[in-house]
This record gives structure tokens, sequence and C-alpha cells, in this order.
């Protein structure tokens, strides 16, 4: 019986996180065993402790709050071999995990090698948010698979992308193993994942999105249309030179600059901050209702 380590970085988000547990405890597992691992990232809330009383089973791997995401990640991956797991299911704290999440992506799992993600689903209005991407041309624009679309129409359609996220995702401790740790230098927090599923592909493994495996999520609040509503226009300046949003510009820069040549990295970097900054000029033509109204009727929120 293959034994699945379930992999949650967390920092400071202690109810968040107790929830996550929670409903991990009902999950279905038929033909596997599964052990939860916190990455506690020098949480002062309490975070530590409060998993601890309330879920002794939980192995707790703490940090110094310098690890960030992938480094979370990393922890738990070197945990993983250490103790001889089959399978690494990473897993944010901030979804709502279903009975049957994980049972879906192992079951398809035991039989196609590759990582294998579930959709993320909008509570709200039933549509999928996330899930994987399809990678083209020499700009190597990122499409994602599915966005939009009513997750009902989606079910069956098991889908091979060129890029996944990792906040449901299920690989064998094989591809670990060969594929190597994330990319802590070049993206402690953001893209890391999308970094690790490229490299994946790179080493001829399958990325697949399976939505008969779904999580609810609400998205990020840290998403950069969610900013723009909500922040000053100073702040959202000073968000493009914070390393926890995704439109950070180093993070950006270092996106489009690993295993690509000089000049053409610069195009791609350009071309990926490009949408942010056009909507850092609508925020600044536009009052806010007006700047709503266009983001949900270009589906952005």
């Amino acid at each position: 019986m293959h034994n699945v380590a379930v992999i949650i970085p967390v920092h400071n988000r202690r109810e968040v996180t107790l929830q996550c547990l929670k409903r991990l405890q009902n999950i279905k597992h038929d033909n596997f065993n599964y052990h939860v691992i916190v990455i506690d990232d020098g949480s002062n809330d309490g975070t530590t402790e409060a998993v601890a009383n309330n879920f002794p089973s939980v192995t707790i791997l703490n940090g110094n709050g310098n690890l960030w995401w992938a480094g979370g990640i990393n922890v738990g991956l070197r945990h993983a071999q250490a103790n001889k797991f089959d399978f690494i299911y990473s897993l944010n704290d901030d979804v709502a995990i279903q009975e049957d999440t994980l049972q879906k992506l192992y079951s398809f799992a035991v039989d196609n090698l590759g990582a294998h993600t579930s959709v993320a689903v909008d509570p709200d209005n039933g549509k999928i948010c996330d899930s994987g991407y399809i990678i083209s041309g020499f700009l190597r624009k990122m499409r994602p698979v599915m966005k939009g679309i009513l997750y009902n129409n989606a079910i069956n359609h098991i889908t091979k992308v060129d890029a996944i996220s990792s906040m449901s995702t299920l690989i064998p401790i094989s591809i670990v193993n060969n594929v190597g740790y994330y990319d802590e230098t070049n993206f402690p927090h953001n893209y890391s994942d999308i970094d690790y599923s490229i490299r994946i592909k790179f080493k001829s493994y399958d990325l697949f999105v399976n939505p008969n495996s779904f999580i609810y999520s609400k998205g990020s609040g840290s998403n950069f249309h969610y900013l723009v509503l909500n922040m000053s226009a100073k702040d959202l300046f000073r968000s493009f030179f914070d390393l926890k949003y995704g439109h950070n510009l180093k993070t950006l820069f270092n996106s489009a600059r690993v295993r690509t040549p000089f000049p053409l990295c610069c195009l791609i970097f350009f071309h990926r901050l490009f949408p942010y900054l056009t909507w850092f000029i609508l925020k600044a033509i536009f009052p806010k209702e007006i700047l709503k109204a266009i983001l949900i009727k270009t589906n952005r929120i």
C-alpha cells in the first residue's frame, strides 16, 4: 500500500490551517495511507501550538520565517524522501479540499506516471478559477486551461498541459528524486510551483489536470486584479517590489530569464510585465466603480 505525504506550508493563518487539517481528517483514502506534514515558517500567532494540541498525529516542521513557499515545500520534500514516502501531495491551507479530492488524483496517478493537479472552483459561481497552463510561442505565453468555464462542463476531461500549480498536486517521489527540489533561490514564493512543473515536463514526464478532482477556492487575496481594485495607487506600486506578490519584478524577470538566452528573456519579461502596467494605468484613470465593472466584464474577478 502506497504512503502519501501531505505537505502544507503555513505562516500566521492559524484558524485557516486548523480548518484545513479538520477537512483532511475526513478524506477518502482507499488503497493508500496518508500522513500530514505541516511546515510552519515562523508563525507568531500560535499556529504550531494549536496544530500540536488539536492534531497530535500531524508532523510539524518549523522554519525561521525565511522559508517562504518554496523553502517550506522543500523541507517537506526532504522529510518525505527520508521517510520513504511513495507520493507527495502539496496542498494550500486556504482551499477547501473535498472528501475525494486526493482519492481521485491517486486513482489516476497509480497507472499514469506524472504530476497530477486538481482544478480550483469558485464556490460562488461554480466556475473553474485555477487549472493548468499551455505555454506557446517564442514569448512563452501562458494560457490557462478551462479557466472561466462551469465545472460541470469539464468533468471527465483529464488534460495534459505544460505547467501546473501546486495548490492541490500529487507527484510520485520517483519524480522528485529525478527532478530535485523547488528553486527557492530564483522563486522563493510565487512562480516556484510553475517553474517546478516545467522542470518536470522537461524531464519527459506528463502534467495532468484532473477535473474529476477539485477544490473550492476563492483565489488569493494577493491576486493582482483584487489588489488593483482595493489598494491605493501608491501601495499597488510598492507591491511590484514585494516578494509575496506574483507580479514582483524580480520574480517576473527570473521567470523570463531561467532557461532563456539573452535578449529573448528581456522580451519575455516585458511581455509578462505589460498587462500589470496596463491595469496600473487603468487604475489611475478610472474611478473604482468603473474599474470594477471592467474587471468583472473581462472575467478578472
